[in-house]
């Protein structure tokens, strides 16, 4: 039995169980690396995620997103150009004039926890933008997500270990203490 190969032809039993077993070791190694790339983009962001800039009221915080929405009415709702407020140089909408004075009360207690950047990749190492269309309250802080999947890993998992995970890579990552005042949140 003759079998073409890239070097040659393969003749003999022992010599195509050599090529069947390389082959196999060539199919691992390209299966171990889309693996390695899936999980790297698992939570990896684009430009329509990270787009927020200090001090620019035509690209408003978390895209536009009322922070006092997920809080109040348990979902992401859109901001409007109508009901704005700028709080350490970064313009916010809200969905409602109400939404707005309940942040200017306390607006800490409305920002997402790590700003526009994603929870889970920061857990994992990854400094990634967030979409917030992902999100999840615990403990009266509010994390947001690039996908379903990130928020999924984060709230089936050990929420006190990713949360340390993902405090610690912020402060390595971005030189800050993370927290909902930090503007280095926002880029």
């Amino acid at each position: 039995m003759e079998i073409p190969a890239a070097k040659g032809k393969i003749s003999g039993e022992a010599e195509y169980s050599q090529y069947i077993i390389e082959m196999i070791r060539k199919l691992v190694v390209i299966l171990v690396l889309l693996t390695l790339l899936m999980l790297l983009f698992s939570c990896a962001g684009d430009d329509s995620v990270s787009r927020s800039r200090l001090g620019e009221t035509d690209n408003p915080a978390i895209l536009g997103y009322d922070p006092v929405a997920y809080f109040t009415d348990g979902r992401a709702a859109a901001g409007s150009p109508d009901f704005t407020y700028e709080y350490q140089g970064i313009v916010w909408q809200f969905s409602s004039e109400e939404n707005r004075r309940l942040f200017i009360a306390e607006p800490e207690t409305y920002m997402p926890y790590f700003g526009e950047y994603c929870a889970n990749g920061l857990s994992d190492e990854h400094v990634i933008g967030a979409n917030p269309e992902h999100w999840l309250i615990d403990d009266g802080r509010l994390f947001l997500f690039y996908s379903a999947r990130g928020r999924g890993t984060w709230e089936g998992g050990d929420l006190p270990r990713e949360f340390g995970e993902a405090v610690d890579y912020y402060r390595q990552a971005l030189g800050s203490e993370p927290g909902p005042g930090d503007p280095a949140g926002y880029r």
